[in-house]
């Protein structure tokens, strides 16, 4: 006789990747430094403190590394990021009053970077805001 046994989903949902997690850590760190210190100060102070919290969470990060660019066998000047963090995710802390124009900038800097994933947290609003970039263009959140 043969026993079937029932499948049971999962109650915690779908297994999440490692860059996925990765990021939403950031994402938490980021969200909690918002309502901590608020809005009006220079990215420096907020980049200042992301080092801090990812350090405290031992998360291994780059700090403004420079990702050569190169066009056959000519480097160029190299585009800067503000982080990348356990390189994996690109992370660029702004304070604006939207962030429209830094979706094309993370694309471009992923490219370039050869990374999947990236991060805008602005600071410069009184709400959390924050943009999740996919390197294939697809997905923004």
């Amino acid at each position: 006789m043969l026993r079937q046994e029932k499948m049971m989903a999962d109650p915690t949902g779908p297994k999440k990747d490692n860059m996925t997690q990765l990021a939403e850590k950031i994402i938490d760190a980021a969200k909690k430094m918002h309502v901590s210190v608020g809005t009006g100060f220079s990215e420096a102070i907020y980049e200042k403190e992301l080092a801090e919290h990812l350090t405290k969470h031992r998360l291994a990060f780059a700090f403004k590394p420079v990702i050569k660019v190169r066009y056959d066998d000519f480097k160029l000047s190299g585009q800067k990021v503000d982080f990348i963090v356990e390189d994996k995710v690109l992370v660029d802390v702004v304070c604006k009053s939207s962030l429209s124009e830094n979706r094309q900038e993370m694309l471009v800097n992923l490219k370039v970077a050869g990374k999947k994933l990236g991060l805008v947290i602005n600071f410069g609003k009184p709400e959390f805001e924050h943009n999740v970039v996919h390197a294939d263009g697809k997905g923004v959140s």
